[in-house]
Formats: structure tokens, sequence, C-alpha cells
């Protein structure tokens, strides 16, 4: 309430008679029950968390087609973030991107959703889409396309290597635009705490702002480490539309500075789409690729490789097979295979061992490897720090390079796993 509103002047007289208080301190205290009477009344207003969980999930619902305008920008803290797990990790990060303020990517995307939209571990996803854009990536392997799409049974991809195409199943399985993070509502299923802190606006549509504080049981890491299809970060805030369940905001923060920022900057809902809009562009020469192969059997994994399957003969405390392998396959015939393995006790925490002939199929990141020497068999390892920590390592056994990455092991643990690898036999 304004000072100078006369009824107000008269409560401030009213509680001088009252409390004895001089003009100052009285106004100052009516000035606080009123602004903390507000905030309790904003609060009654907010809407409960479990009903934004079921309007996230529900997204399909209420939408069929959306188009989407995005940007992404990295902040401050993504900088910071980066040195400390440097540090921590032994991996090189320091990206110069992180050190600029500007649009990271922007982009357009165009998503479908139906009943295939729901029913997998992965969250809401479209059954199909397509995304033209531009950004300021690295060049390499993951770099994002200018233009790629999903038809529901292809995924095509217009880059700087042409146009090329692969059959790929379920969208909640394949791959999935830089833009997914509008619909996609697995920030709901991660281990965490959500709270509902206000309502806003974003585009003139009205939302509510959740913020996601993650959960780590990882005394070395603590809660940086990302969650599954979540960016790093101590703190995350969501801005999710109260009528359709669509992100329209993400900002990921560490120890207070932004990390990254996804925001929406254009939203319509489309009454449908062409079907040639999700079509590679005509009379163009189409690559086919291989799509990676699943595999539940080591034995039929090793029955399509070209080289021995590696497998490891021990296996720390608390270190069990997932249960899952993959295979890939280039056009020249170049093979990559990737075991996954579990560590009991810690949430989502799995690691990957991938065996390869082409040395080019490797980290991505660039790694400061050490040297580590057992007996005469040689390997290099990322992090020599004592105690349970995050670790890669790599090896050659024969033609055969290996890489293990992102495992939360002791160091004897990840060596004594390294050099037990053996080929596999399916009698054993």
């Amino acid at each position: 309430m304004p000072r100078n509103n006369k009824d107000f002047k008269r409560l401030v007289r009213a509680r001088m008679r009252e409390t004895g208080e001089n003009y100052t301190t009285a106004l100052a205290n009516l000035q606080s029950i009123a602004e903390s009477s507000a905030r309790q009344d904003s609060e009654n207003d907010l809407p409960e968390i479990r009903d934004l969980l079921f309007l996230a999930h529900d997204l399909p619902l209420k939408i069929t087609q959306v188009k989407v305008k995005t940007t992404q920008r990295w902040g401050r803290g993504a900088l910071q973030m980066a040195e400390r797990r440097q540090a921590s990790l032994g991996r090189v990060l320091i990206k110069e991107q992180y050190k600029t303020r500007g649009p990271q990517w922007t982009g357009e995307t165009w998503m479908g959703f139906n009943a295939v939209s729901w029913g997998s571990m992965f969250g809401v996803a479209p059954s199909k889409w397509r995304e033209e854009g531009r950004g300021a990536d690295e060049p390499g392997p993951w770099q994002t396309p200018p233009l790629s799409a999903f038809t529901g049974t292809f995924y095509w991809q217009d880059g700087p290597d042409g146009l090329s195409r692969a059959q790929t199943g379920r969208m909640q399985m394949g791959p999935r635009p830089n833009a997914i993070w509008v619909c996609d509502a697995f920030w709901t299923s991660n281990g965490g705490a959500l709270q509902v802190e206000s309502l806003s606006d974003c585009l003139g549509r009205s939302v509510a702002v959740v913020l996601f504080t993650p959960l780590s049981n990882d005394p070395s890491f603590g809660a940086i480490r990302p969650t599954p299809r979540m960016e790093p970060g101590d703190e995350h805030r969501i801005a999710i539309d109260l009528e359709t369940g669509i992100s329209l905001k993400r900002t990921s923060y560490f120890e207070g500075h932004t990390i990254l920022e996804r925001e929406v900057t254009e939203l319509s809902f489309p009454d449908g789409f062409d079907d040639e809009l999700f079509e590679p562009p005509p009379g163009r020469e189409i690559v086919e690729r291989a799509a990676p192969r699943t595999y539940r059997d080591l034995g039929d994994l090793a029955a399509d490789l070209s080289f021995p399957l590696l497998v490891p003969r021990l296996l720390p405390d608390g270190v069990t097979y997932n249960g899952i392998s993959f295979l890939r396959e280039r056009p020249d015939g170049t093979q990559n295979a990737t075991l996954v393995f579990k560590v009991s006790g810690l949430d989502h925490e799995t690691f990957n061992m991938n065996e390869t002939t082409d040395s080019s199929l490797g980290p991505t990141t660039a790694i400061a490897w050490e040297k580590v020497d057992r007996n005469g068999q040689e390997l290099f390892v990322s992090n020599l720090q004592p105690g349970v920590a995050i670790r890669d390592a790599r090896l050659t056994i024969g033609k055969t390079q290996v890489f293990i990455s992102g495992a939360f092991l002791r160091l004897e643990d990840l060596i004594s796993f390294a050099l037990s690898l053996e080929e596999f036999r399916a009698d054993r």
C-alpha cells in the first residue's frame, strides 16, 4: 500500500497509539505485515506440483502439433562448472563457447504427437519431428546438423557430410531434436526435489515456475552431476505452460550462476503438417546408414562382430553387467560395440565400455590421460585420485581399442576390471 495513502497513514497513527512506536517503526512494521499477507495469498494461488506432473505427462492429450522457435546460450556458470569438473575428472572440458554470452543454438522445430508419444522410461517424445537450426558447436560427430527429421520410421539429416538416412524404431529409443526439452516430461521422474516457486508469464501465456533440485549420492562430485535427460547443475528452473504442460523455458545453475538457458521465442499450434515436411529433400542422393542394433545376449553380439568381443573376467564389488549392448556399423564396415555396466547403490549410475578396431571412434571429449603399468600390462586412466571417483580408461588388446567411460569406481577396481578383459566364450 502506498505511503501517501490516507487510510494507511491512519493505520500507522493508530498503531503508534497502541504500541508506542514512533512513526518510522510503525510504518515499517505495517508494511512488513502487508507484504507477508500478499506473499501468503500468492502462495495459496500456486498450483500443486502433482497437478503439474499430470499436466506434463498428459501433453499428447492436449496437442497433436506444435511449432517452436528456440534458443539456448551458455552462462558464466558453464565455465566455472567446466573448470571444477576438469579438476575432478581429469578431462579437458573447457570449450570456447563457454566463454561467450551469445546464443549457442537457435532453430525452428516442428513436432507431432500421438499415442506413441507415451509408454517409455524416456518420457514424452514426439512421434515425428523436423528441425532446422544453426549453432556454435565445435566440429565433431556430435555436432547438431543444420537440418534433420524423424518420420516415425526413418531418421535423416542433411549436414556437412551430405544427406543420410537410417531406419530406426520408436522415437523413444531413437534420435531426438535439440528442442526435445520443450515437450520432454522426464524432469518429473528425476531424483530430486520439486517446488512450485511462482506464477509468471512467457509469450503471453501463464506459466508455473518449478524449481528442481537434484539429489546426489556422489560425495566426490556433489549435485553437479547430470541427472537423466537434464543438464548438469545444482538447480534447475522450468517454466511450465499451464494450458498444455510444455516447457517454455529451462535454466540450469551452478553455484548461483547460469550454466545453460533454453527458451522458446515463438510458439504456435498448427492444425496439421504436410507429410512432405518430414521427408528428405527430393532429387538428392541419400546415403543409407545402418541404425544401431541392440542386444540382450552377448553371444548374439559376438556372432555379429568382425573382431573378438572382450568381456571382463573380474567385476568389482557392486558392478554388474546391465544386460544390454549395442552395435554400430559405419558404411565402410567399421564396427563399434558398446557394453553397459551398472554400479549398485547409485541412482541412474551406469558406465559404458566401447570396443572397436578404429581409434577414431573413441572418446569425443579431450582427456588428460595418465599411464598406468601393472606387471607389464599398460593402460591409460583419466583420474588417478584416491578413493571413489569418476574415471575413464583406454587400452589396446590385440587389434581392439577399448574405451571405458564414466566409471564411478576406485582406481584399483577400474584397473582390475580393465586388465581382466578376455575374449568372450559362450561356454563361460
